[in-house]
């Protein structure tokens, strides 16, 4: 027979108090009014029965269910680091996440082709695409969104959105006062949203002021083509920092990309450094500037962004640390005290983390 969990009432029963005092002394709501002795002997009698609290019940006295939706994915070493920052400090704060991927990330020992719902159309995860069943990228941010609303989650923290119909989802709960966090990417339409972000004036300039110490004079900037707020801050904050510097566009970051980056390099032999707006891409850089026999360092110098650690034969990259664990901590706080930081810009400072890529040994 199946031994029911022990109640409120069982503990008034065996510490002879009043079912009502025993539900304050267990909330610390007004224990004041109750000796010492009387608190004692509640705590103690509870934890000897195996009493705990029914979250379920306490979330429809207080209409907090005390868990916070997360939608983000560990798609790199960035977003791993934001997410045990974001789990972190939600588990300190006695709040649970509950996290759902936004797309469909797949685990690198999983065959992608043995699987058929993995054929047909592609969809794009941060700087990568794969394959997905047709017409699913269109449903896929939207109804995991949707999960995570149903559930009541007293806040949302989420990373840039792709899918149209999760933004304008977003949209509507935002504008119904749902305490909404995003990370490197401001929502369209949600004015009291908070955004929890990289410093990019600040990384360009540690960028730059690197450089320029290594006696670089012309540097360029290569980007994304891809209309994402964080593409588009990077690139903004090079220009104010370069104005004369060169700008490089790439769609995606894979092989295709790397004639435009050898173009690049080839009509610019005066071009002695390069700016990355991804790890990912520095490698493209460093990996074209050698095809045209151009040495890294000695004749190009190569910085990337994000800090990535990478099992590969070239060199140690250069590269911006944007501090992910504490863009985590930052966006849970937020979450955790919305009332206080809604519809502000919280930028975090990052650091530059010198390797052989700038650097001749």
């Amino acid at each position: 027979m199946k031994q029911r969990a022990p109640r409120l009432k069982d503990i008034a029963e065996e510490a002879n108090v009043s079912l009502a005092a025993v539900s304050r002394i267990l909330r610390g709501v007004k224990i004041n009014e109750f000796s010492e002795e009387t608190q004692k002997r509640v705590h103690k009698i509870a934890v000897e029965l195996g009493w705990r609290p029914n979250l379920l019940v306490q979330g429809l006295q207080t209409g907090k269910t005390n868990t916070i939706g997360v939608f983000a994915a560990p798609f790199d070493v960035y977003w791993t680091g934001v997410l045990y920052g974001i789990h972190d400090k939600l588990l300190a704060a006695k709040r649970v996440p509950i996290v759902l991927w936004p797309n469909a990330l797949v685990h690198p020992t999983v065959n992608r082709q043995a699987d058929e719902s993995t054929a047909g159309s592609s969809i794009r995860i941060g700087h990568s695409s794969i394959s997905t069943g047709a017409g699913t990228a269109d449903r896929l941010e939207h109804e995991r969104l949707v999960r995570l609303i149903d559930r009541r989650v007293d806040a949302i923290i989420t990373w840039p959105l792709f899918d149209q119909q999760a933004i304008d989802c977003m949209t509507q709960i935002g504008e119904r006062g749902w305490p909404i966090v995003s990370i490197d990417d401001q929502l369209p339409g949600v004015s009291n949203a908070t955004m929890v972000t990289t410093d990019e004036s600040a990384a360009m300039r540690l960028a730059v002021d690197h450089l320029t110490e290594q006696g670089h004079r012309r540097i360029a900037f290569a980007g994304l083509d891809r209309l994402q707020a964080w593409c588009v801050r990077r690139e903004a904050a090079f220009k104010a920092c370069v104005p004369d510097g060169l700008v490089c566009h790439v769609e995606t970051v894979g092989s295709a990309e790397r004639p435009r980056i050898v173009e690049l390099l080839r009509d610019n032999p005066d071009v002695t450094a390069v700016i990355a707006s991804s790890d990912h891409l520095a490698l493209q850089i460093i990996e074209a500037g050698r095809s045209l026999g151009r040495a890294v360092p000695a004749d190009l110098a190569v910085i990337g962004y994000g800090n990535e650690v990478f099992d590969t034969s070239l060199l140690p990259l250069t590269s911006i640390d944007q501090q992910a664990y504490q863009i985590g901590q930052l966006a849970a706080k937020c979450a955790l005290d919305f009332d206080v930081t809604a519809g502000s810009v919280v930028e975090v400072t990052p650091t530059l983390v010198a390797r052989a890529s700038t650097v001749s040994a």
